[in-house]
């Protein structure tokens, strides 16, 4: 009779992890492990973050663990924003053997999140995690971006003394809500053949992505103008504030096919300096695709430094209901 051992069989052995979503002291010691690589809950920076988290309103609810035999082996924080978006923030991974478990980690809490809340499950990655990075993979997170951040620095000298000035058919409209379908019509027009995240396209409804764009930073709508020429979208300039800094990001700068190569973007650009020095800010910043290089140049040409790099990767959600989940406390 023939015989079967262990290198006959193929199998799985049975993962030791617990995937939870955790509350109470596990929820800080989660932190703590987020935080400082170590699940202690009592860390001075655990206590800094959430109180941090309280005064920007910030839901920090939906933590997560990797548990084995009641001690937290990785964690992962995801943070619901506007316009049905999260960020999804994880412990270190220092060594390829624990890239497995973060992964089930990762998709055990983005599987059983309600897609009608969330769509978008958004994650930024250094250069050096690249086990981090593997871990998303292996999740069902996909490739985004390589997003490059840019600034300069503002100074009264660098403001132009003219208006806004782009011919005498071209019609600028700030934010208002009766402005709203103007906005929606021009920032949808700048995605034709854009280069800037196209991945993202069609994900989310135009209404959300509005509602992202005002949540990040703190919102002014004179800093927000749409151009129209003869009643057809031009494109749109987004500025935010940014809290607790002397800094103005531009959060989206987007011109239509027929807008482009005429010397709009320098002239928004320049607009959006003058803006940052009528504000008494000192810095302009904001992130760029790296494979959109008409903007790159545009912007170094502006003066712009060039700064980090991260990899953004996104997980997109049907719009169901979520699944059941083991919580613990």
């Amino acid at each position: 009779m023939a015989t079967l051992d262990a290198t006959t069989l193929e199998y799985e052995k049975p993962d030791p992890m617990r995937y939870i979503r955790v509350h109470g002291p596990m929820h800080r010691a989660a932190l703590g492990m987020l935080l400082t690589g170590k699940p202690n809950g009592t860390d001075a920076a655990v206590t800094q973050f959430v109180n941090f988290a309280k005064q920007q309103n910030m839901n920090i609810d939906e933590c997560w663990a990797a548990c084995h035999l009641d001690l937290i082996q990785a964690s992962m924080l995801l943070v619901p924003s506007a316009g049905k978006t999260g960020m999804a923030f994880l412990s270190a991974v220092p060594m390829r053997k624990q890239v497995d478990t973060m992964a089930r980690l990762i998709a055990a809490a983005c599987t059983v999140q309600d897609g009608s809340q969330i769509r978008i499950i958004q994650a930024l990655m250094e250069s050096n995690q690249r086990y981090e990075l593997l871990a998303l993979e292996q999740a069902g997170f996909k490739h985004l971006a390589h997003l490059i951040y840019m600034q300069r620095y503002i100074t009264a000298a660098n403001r132009t003394g003219n208006s806004l000035n782009l011919g005498p058919n071209v019609q600028v409209y700030q934010w208002s809500e009766d402005n709203r379908q103007r906005f929606a019509d021009a920032i949808l027009a700048s995605y034709e053949d854009t280069k800037d995240c196209p991945a993202l396209l069609g994900v989310r409804h135009i209404n959300d992505v509005i509602a992202g764009h005002m949540a990040a930073g703190e919102f002014d709508p004179k800093r927000w103008i749409a151009l129209y020429e003869d009643d057809k979208p031009l494109g749109v300039m987004l500025l935010n504030r940014i809290t607790h800094r002397s800094a103005l990001e531009l959060v989206y700068l987007g011109l239509s096919p027929h807008a482009r190569g005429k010397g709009l973007g320098r002239k928004l650009v320049q607009h959006a300096m003058n803006i940052t020095a009528d504000y008494n800010t000192c810095q302009i910043l904001m992130a760029v695709d790296q494979e959109n290089e008409p903007a790159r140049k545009l912007y170094q040409r502006m003066g712009f430094a060039r700064g980090e790099k991260k990899t953004a990767m996104i997980y997109i959600l049907d719009d169901k209901d979520p699944s059941s989940c083991d919580v613990a406390g």
